[in-house]
């Protein structure tokens, strides 16, 4: 039959353990007793309280919840610190807009430049087969370049450029992979220029 828990009073909110019970209180805090023999009344001791004793540091509590062993309480809580944005160090450097019906995908995989006025990006352009990209910056736009391309890759189905170097305006070394006809796997691919 339902009976008073003395030493309570107001209270929004009960929730019963295995061998113990907690009250929410009214004021946001909690009180525990019973069974305390692994902490689960949250005082800081393991001796079992017939009167309730409030569990110790919790205020702000809006709901609780008891297992055979163990309390939960949900507390509010002013939540994250807002975010604030950052302005960005980085902007924008359009290139040129290959598009048409020949070319499906491009994309670079690297960039490398020598100083301000001089920087390749190499990728990839598709045109019925991966053909090598390389553009290049003149420190006021960028250009498609053919100097990465060379007639005898223009042919084979698949060729890729994915890292490069540039040691000064007229140096350039790029790296990918080529397939060969008539042989079945990709092979190494290393190309120079000594275009300005």
């Amino acid at each position: 039959m339902p009976i008073d828990i003395p030493d309570v009073g107001p209270s929004s909110a009960v929730a019963a353990g295995g061998l113990f019970g907690l009250a929410l209180l009214t004021s946001g805090t909690v009180l525990g007793w019973g069974d305390n023999a692994l902490g689960q009344l949250g005082n800081g001791t393991t001796t079992t309280e017939i009167t309730p004793t409030a569990v110790t540091g919790l205020t702000g509590v809006r709901a609780i919840s008891a297992g055979s062993v163990h309390a939960a309480a949900l507390i509010s809580s002013a939540g994250p610190p807002a975010l604030t944005s950052t302005p960005s160090i980085w902007k924008v450097s359009h290139t040129p807009d290959l598009g048409g019906a020949t070319v499906s995908d491009y994309s670079f995989a690297a960039v490398s430049a020598a100083s301000t006025a001089s920087a390749w990006a190499v990728g990839t352009k598709e045109v019925a087969a991966d053909r090598p990209l390389a553009e290049h910056y003149n420190g006021a736009a960028w250009s498609v370049s053919s100097s990465l391309d060379p007639g005898q890759l223009s042919g084979l189905p698949q060729n890729t450029l994915t890292a490069v170097g540039s040691l000064s305006s007229g140096l350039l070394w790029a790296v990918g992979t080529q397939e060969i006809p008539g042989e079945c796997c990709l092979r190494t691919l290393a190309l120079n220029t000594t275009s300005g």
